[in-house]
Parts: structure tokens; sequence; C-alpha cells
């Protein structure tokens, strides 16, 4: 937020209001006073958290001299007003999710990092990993668990999961629980948006080797 030609009297008002489509404005959720440099400017920055779940919009308003409206005094050239209507993205309901790979062979093994944020959904989150072995045609699963959110609303999990050394891609998917449990996909269905998925192709490492034969 910027102005300039302020005399040293002068201070210019922030306010931040949490709002909806056609709702009046309730107590402001950020609120600053900030007075101008030696040359008469302003330039101040601020960053405001905001719940997951609130209302869609967030208003706005810098002003020096009396509080105006912004729905009434961006017109009038007496009233020095500033006002942004920010419409925010919908919440993602899904969980996050980073999967890789490490060690070769027999030692290799899936690790997984599992977060979501307070507040987004409070259903469960089911994690399950399925793989597709050399020479097959189709995937086996090989490991599911179920995972709840701490008494704050997060979830935050690193997860270790053997892979056999012949598999030639994994499939890794955190979703929100359904009832009954969906099969995973790598991706999932376009009209899926409750599933993160990583698909990790292969080979995914250097198969087991078999034992030298006495020459």
């Amino acid at each position: 937020m910027t102005d300039s030609g302020l005399r040293h009297s002068e201070h210019v008002r922030i306010r931040v209001f949490r709002t909806g489509p056609g709702k009046p404005l309730g107590d402001a959720i950020y609120q600053a006073d900030q007075g101008a440099d030696a040359g008469g400017k302003v330039d101040a920055k601020f960053s405001v958290p905001l719940e997951p779940n609130g209302e869609p919009e967030v208003q706005i308003e810098a002003w020096t001299g009396h509080e105006p409206d912004c729905a009434k005094d961006l017109t009038n050239a007496k009233v020095t007003l500033g006002c942004v209507l920010l419409s925010l993205p919908a919440p993602d309901a899904r969980p996050h999710l980073v999967a890789a790979v490490d060690g070769n062979g027999a030692t290799q093994a899936l690790q997984l990092k599992i977060s979501k944020g307070r507040g987004v959904d409070d259903r469960p989150i089911e994690v399950r990993v399925d793989v597709v072995p050399t020479g097959a045609t189709g995937s086996i699963p090989i490991f599911r668990t179920v995972l709840t959110a701490d008494a704050e609303g997060h979830v935050s999990e690193t997860l270790r999961v053997t892979v056999p050394a012949d598999a030639t891609s994994v499939c890794s998917t955190a979703r929100l629980l359904t009832e009954p449990p969906a099969a995973p996909s790598c991706p999932p269905s376009p009209e899926d948006h409750a599933t993160a998925w990583a698909l990790i192709a292969g080979p995914i490492g250097d198969p087991v080797p078999a034992p030298a034969r006495d020459p």
C-alpha cells in the first residue's frame, strides 16, 4: 500500500475485512495506522493469515482523514480512499503428498510425506501403494493405512514402505476416506477431487542379483 504527499500529522489507516457477496462488513481482521516518512510518503506491506473455511472474499480499505465508505465514496474527489475486493480461491480439500524412492535392489524403500491443514476437511486420509511387477499387466497392493488428524486438526506424517525389487512402477495415493474405499489410480479420474497421487515409473531399482554359479 503506497501513498504520497502526506503531512507529518496525517496517517494512512488500513483495515482488512473477511466478507461475502451482499454481506455487511463485520469486525476488521487486520488494522493498522501508518505514518509517512520525512518526504511525506507511505510504503506499507502487511500479511494477514486467513482461515481456510471463512467467507470467500477479502476487502482491503486504506484512507486518510475520517473513515469513508467504499460503497459510496470512491467517486468523491474530496475523499482519499483506496478499496480492493479480493475473491479467494476455494480451499483444496485434497491432502498433500510427496513421494520418493531411495536405496536400490532389495533394500529400496518408498518414502511418503502426507500433510493436510486444519479445517480443510475432517475426514481421515487413506494412504495406499500399488506396484506393477516386471512382466505383469496389472498392479498389486503392497500397503494401506489410514491417518487421522491431531488435536489441532493437522495431519503431518512421513511413511516408509518397502518396494519389491522387481517393481516397474509405484502408484501412491492419499485420499479423503470414503465408504467403501476406492482402489488407487494414477492418475485418478477427472471427477475425483479428493485424491493426491504420485506415480514413479521404472525400473525403480536394480533387480536382486541371482547367486553366482560355480565355474
